[in-house]
Parts: C-alpha cells; structure tokens; sequence
C-alpha cells in the first residue's frame, strides 16, 4: 500500500506539470539553447537535484528527518559553485553572500539539531 503523503506529493506535482504544460507549449523559445546551456541544465538535475534528494532518502534513517532536510539547502550554493567554474558565470557582490548565509545557517541548524539529540539521548 502506497502512503497517503506520497501519493498527495505525487499528485500535487503531476498537477504542476499539467498547468505549466499549457503556457510551456504556447510560448516555445525563439531559438533552441546550445549545447553547453542544456548540458548545464542536465548536470545541474542530475547532481544537484537527484543527487540531493537521493542522499535525503539515505540518511532520514540514520540521521533523522530534521537533520536530513538540510540537504536540500546545500543545493543553491553546489549550483552557484558550478555556474562560476563551469560556466564561467560572474557573481556580483552579493553573490557569495546568499551560499555564506546558507552555510553558516546549516552550520547553525545542525548544531541545534546535535543538541536536540544529546538532550533526547541523555533524558
């Protein structure tokens, strides 16, 4: 038997996939991306997203759901560091900053977390 909360998740993408389906089809791009944009994109779903998520689903076990979430916040600084050295992309002055908060902020969550268990564990 499939669980309620996955088939709800299911369903709500299959959704957004029909409702942005239309707008997609009816505003095709004037040219079609190069090579090196589409593999980009193929690369940065690939490893950033599929990687990630594979990674949560591993570790919920071991780590708990709380401590595994943060995974997925680590994906906008692998996709920042990949346009710099990949793509050659250039960062204005607030560019380092968004991956520095979010860094610092898991840093923050996860030793949050590491207390809440010791509490749990002691107690």
């Amino acid at each position: 038997m499939v669980p309620v909360a996955r088939l709800f998740g299911a369903r709500e993408r299959l959704g957004a996939s029909v409702a942005l389906a239309l707008p997609a089809a009816l505003t095709p791009p004037r040219h079609m991306p190069g090579a090196l944009a589409l593999g980009s994109v193929a690369v940065l779903a690939l490893l950033c997203t599929a990687l990630s998520m594979l990674a949560m689903f591993y570790l919920i076990r071991p780590a708990g759901a709380a401590r595994t979430a943060i995974v997925t916040y680590i994906n906008p600084v692998i996709a920042t560091a990949l346009g710099v050295l990949v793509l050659d992309e250039r960062l204005g002055w607030s560019g380092p900053l968004g991956p520095a908060i979010i860094l610092v902020s898991v840093r923050l969550a996860t030793a949050v977390s590491d207390e809440a268990s010791l509490a749990l564990q002691s107690g």
